[in-house]
């Protein structure tokens, strides 16, 4: 019997209190609209410069985004927008190119 199978036998790197999901198993997230998956992984690309797509490809989840869609464009432009209210880092280096599509951000 394994007493921590609700934190797939990890208890010191994964918790689970109600026993409900593992962040390590995709197939017990609950599920949320594509678009919405979208959105937010392309407008937190913008607004982190494209380290957020960086984690993403270490944790090979990017497969779970399709950058292709309206609503990934919308987060890139969107949050594209809310960086530079917030003071436009966004225009310079990494981010910018990225941005542009002129620069992969992979490690």
């Amino acid at each position: 019997m394994n007493l921590y199978a609700y934190v797939n036998g990890n208890p010191v790197n994964w918790i689970d209190p109600y026993g409900l999901w593992s962040i390590s198993d995709p197939s017990t997230w609950s599920p949320i609209p594509q678009p919405v998956v979208d959105f937010a992984a392309c407008f937190g690309d913008a607004i982190s410069g494209g380290l957020t797509k960086m984690f993403r490809d270490w944790r090979d989840t990017n497969k779970y985004v399709d950058f292709c869609s309206d609503p990934c464009s919308y987060g890139k432009y969107s949050g594209f927008a809310l960086d530079l209210l917030m003071g436009g880092k966004a225009l310079w280096g990494k981010g910018g190119n990225y941005l542009r599509g002129k620069v992969d951000l992979k490690i």
